[in-house]
């Protein structure tokens, strides 16, 4: 039988460094799910030169949980973005995103 020492404080188990990072993450991700298409075509455009796929983001009701899914292939093929630089600009931006929302307190 396991004797119990009440002397000792219980111990409350504390999540790894890395899980702890994954939750947040994921919070983060949640919380960017949520936004609307709308929203979404506001941040995305805040950049002068992402300014022409305002209307794009919106005719295609990209919202939050769209937005954190995009690939370059996604851009170029559906939303018409041809240009590859721009590409990667909104790829950024999204993990920017992610990162903001996610340091948010």
């Amino acid at each position: 039988m396991i004797e119990i020492d009440d002397d000792v404080p219980a111990m409350t188990p504390q999540p790894s460094p890395h899980r702890a990072a994954f939750l947040k993450k994921k919070e983060a991700i949640d919380k960017i799910s949520k936004w609307s298409p709308s929203k979404v075509a506001q941040i995305i455009t805040q950049d002068p030169e992402l300014q022409v796929y305002k209307l794009r983001f919106k005719m295609n009701e990209i919202d939050g949980s769209m937005l954190i899914a995009l690939t370059d292939k996604d851009l170029k093929l559906n939303l018409l973005v041809e240009n590859e630089v721009h590409r990667q600009k909104i790829l950024d931006t999204v993990q920017i995103l992610v990162e903001k929302v996610q340091n948010e307190k």
